[in-house]
């Protein structure tokens, strides 16, 4: 067994030069030479190996090979690695490496020696610079385990700030293929990321840091994000994202799970990503496209992001993530599901389009501008960019009452907040009710109000009323459309009732194009109510009510009580009227009759009352069967409306049965004087079935007059009472008149 001593400065084998070897081996046999020592150096690097070589002799199959088995320590500069390897990822500034373990193999293939190393290799103080992105990656150590074709990170700890460090584990398998390029194979890599909390606010403050400081460097090339995604994908990646705690915009979300990978050479495809926030449980996936076309990167577009979102939790948990300030979500379930895509311009986020459907179910809403709680049965609201429809709301009102909401909101990220500062933003619904009651609409409203001092209390404040409605404005500046199938309010029943709601330039609340079925006939509305401050709340309205059917409307209301009257064989005619008044409402939203101003126009047309007894009864000085059919001719008539008074100037009432003509004032609910003038002609015998044309007053020929008074405010009990005085003069009337 001869032993040889070997100490050579330089020795060069095919391309390769090494330095300073040393080395003392010794002979196993024909075929075998062990090494005692086997010291070189090499770019800066020194190794020792330990183990033996096997030359096979001339006839053996194996005789092109030198076999290694070996215990190798190597040390030095990782620019040795540039050398050995073919590494065109990074470029390579600085750093030391440091292996120890086994290597065996053909030393004539170094891709077989590669494959089957095992042992550690350390890396300290390593500068890499990834060109394409101008960016440099420094790593202080990171200790790996070589296990054959593979690299294990078994841990290493990064730490960005003062954050909590990640712990990073993870493979790369067949890692050879990724430094050779004489391999066939195709290596991959799998990294998992764990942490017990990280703060994202303060990682992206950091990251800013470093972005302030290189604010001047110019991307150099805008295919850097494709360039970085192409050799990414070269490594087959798998990454895995453990978080326990994770705080963003400060929430704090717990249990993030995700995984990622390359779809291709230009798709990062995010697998899933899964977080939980309180009672809320968070699902994304989706892919960042990078774009490699000419066309895409010279506009500026390197990338796109496509993400799909399916979020379900409690409603209370929008109000942290949303910040809303406007609603406040109290109770209930919501589900969202979307998409999120956007495209860049120089790695900035640009044209983000959000498209999702957000449903609420059994949910108490707070609408603090109009301090209202609202329960809400269910809400489909669909997202669009900025641009949110409402495809329904559901309120169950008390009762049999109900209602359902649809429109849309523009600019709604600004909406939900209440702010408006970079835009003008409208809001369009449609209300519909299939019956609505408005006792339950009062009931509904005073337990929706926040804050009330006593469950049943039912004052209102008017200028709260005027202060939620003038907040709905400048909340949504809405138009919205009704449309009720039955309204009930008191003793009327409308049908078919339909109108606009908005509010004008100078924020008044206005009721436009409002068409309802009157019975039998039809009304069409507009309302304007005044917002400004002030202790009452002003009214503008028009008014007009075509072919209305005097026996339903009598019947509707049940005859006014008035048992003759529904006893009656025929009540019969058709009412148009038209008011324009202006006034004021009331604290439980009526009309103060005392402010109403205007004018009334009335005709009633084809008016018939068949065997109405008060009037037969009472047919003083005329025969009971001449009012058995009463039939009247047109009667039209303009009033004036001051200061709550109705003003009736004289009108010619001409009937089967009676002339008459009427004049005077009633003040509702308080009292009345009215005067009626009456032809002396009525008293010629009279078969009631003519019904003679309409004349003047003064063709009329001479008359007595009948007058009505009654003052229901009067301290006198007697005054209160209706009281007819027959007069043969109406010298009275005259004085009063002129008066006036």
């Amino acid at each position: 067994h001869p032993q040889f001593g070997i100490n050579v400065e330089t020795l060069q084998y095919d391309d390769q030069v090494i330095h300073n070897l040393k080395s003392s081996i010794t002979l196993g046999n024909a075929e075998t030479i062990l090494l005692r020592n086997f010291d070189f150096d090499y770019y800066e690097s020194s190794t020792n190996l330990k183990g033996k070589l096997i030359i096979y002799g001339p006839e053996n199959k194996f005789k092109d090979a030198i076999y290694m088995d070996a215990e190798a320590t190597s040390k030095g500069s990782i620019a040795v690695f540039k050398e050995l390897f073919n590494i065109e990822l990074f470029r390579i500034d600085s750093g030391e490496f440091q292996f120890q373990g086994k290597v065996n193999g053909n030393i004539k293939k170094f891709s077989e020696l590669l494959n089957n190393a095992r042992g550690d290799l350390a890396l300290t103080n390593t500068k890499l610079y990834y060109e394409p992105a101008d960016m440099e990656v420094v790593i202080d150590s990171i200790a790996l385990f070589l296990d054959n074709s593979d690299i294990l990170l078994e841990k290493f700890s990064l730490e960005v700030g003062e954050q909590y460090p990640l712990n990073l584990t993870g493979s790369i398998k067949q890692f050879p293929a990724f430094l050779l390029d004489d391999l066939q194979n195709s290596g991959s890599m799998a990294l998992r990321i764990q942490a017990p909390f990280i703060n994202v606010d303060e990682v992206l403050n950091t990251i800013q840091s470093f972005t302030d400081e290189n604010r001047d460097k110019e991307i150099r090339n805008k295919k850097a994000l494709y360039t970085l995604f192409e050799d990414m994908y070269k490594f087959h990646p798998e990454i895995e994202l453990d978080i326990d705690s994770l705080q963003y915009n400060g929430l704090i979300t717990n249990n993030l799970r995700a995984l990622v990978y390359f779809e291709n050479d230009s798709i990062l495809q995010l697998d899933h990503l899964d977080v939980i926030y309180k009672d809320t449980q968070v699902a994304i996936k989706g892919n960042i496209h990078a774009h490699s076309t000419k066309e895409d990167v010279s506009g500026g577009n390197p990338f796109n992001l496509d993400f799909f979102v399916n979020v379900k939790g409690k409603s209370a948990d929008l109000n942290d993530y949303l910040k809303t300030t406007n609603f406040i979500f109290q109770s209930g379930d919501f589900e969202f599901v979307g998409n999120y895509n956007a495209q860049s311009e120089d790695l900035n986020i640009m044209n983000s389009n959000t498209f999702g459907d957000l449903k609420l179910s059994n949910t108490r809403i707070n609408y603090t501008a109009g301090n209202l709680q609202i329960p809400v049965d269910s809400l489909h609201l669909e997202i669009n960019k900025d641009m949110a429809t409402l495809k329904n709301l559901d309120i169950q009102l008390p009762g049999k009452s109900a209602i359902y909401f649809s429109g849309s909101i523009d600019h709604f990220s600004e909406f939900i907040n209440n702010s408006y500062e970079n835009s003008i933003h409208n809001s369009n619904f449609t209300i519909h009710s299939p019956y609505l009651d408005t006792d339950d609409l009062k009931e509904f409203f005073k337990n929706a109000t926040l804050n009330n001092i006593t469950p049943d209390r039912k004052e209102t404040n008017l200028e709260n009323v005027k202060n939620a409605m003038v907040k709905i404005n400048t909340s949504f500046y809405p138009t919205l459309g009704v449309k009720i199938d039955t309204l009930k309010h008191k003793e009327f029943t409308l049908t078919d009732f339909g109108m606009e709601l908005l509010f004008d330039d100078t924020g008044n609340f206005k009721m436009e194009d409002t068409q309802l079925h009157f019975y039998g006939g039809s009304i069409a509305m507009t309302m304007k109510v005044d917002l400004k401050p002030g202790n009452n709340l002003p009214v503008t309205m028009d008014m007009r009510a075509t072919d209305v059917d005097i026996h339903e409307l009598v019947a509707r209301f049940d005859y006014f009580n008035d048992m003759d009257l529904k006893a009656t064989d025929t009540i019969e005619g058709m009412l148009d009227f038209h008011l324009k008044a202006i006034g004021a409402l009331e604290k439980d939203g009526k009309v103060n009759m005392a402010s109403l101003n205007g004018t009334l126009e009335v005709e009633l047309k084809n008016f018939e009352l068949y065997n109405y007894k008060p009037i037969m009864d009472n047919s003083i000085l005329m025969k009971e069967e001449r009012f058995e059919k009463l039939r009247f001719r047109p009667i039209v008539q303009t009033f004036i409306i001051k200061d709550g008074v109705l003003l009736i100037p004289q009108t010619e009432i001409q009937s089967s049965a009676i002339h008459v003509f009427v004049e005077g004032k009633v003040k509702f609910d308080e009292y009345l004087d009215i005067w009626l003038s009456l032809p002396w002609g009525n008293l010629r015998s009279n078969d009631g079935l003519t019904l003679p044309e309409k004349t003047t007053f003064a063709k009329a020929g001479s008359k007595f007059y009948v007058q009505l008074l009654q003052d229901k405010k009067n301290v006198n009990e007697r005054k209160q009472k209706l009281r007819v005085k027959v007069r043969l003069s109406n010298r009275k009337l005259k004085k009063k008149k002129s008066d006036q």
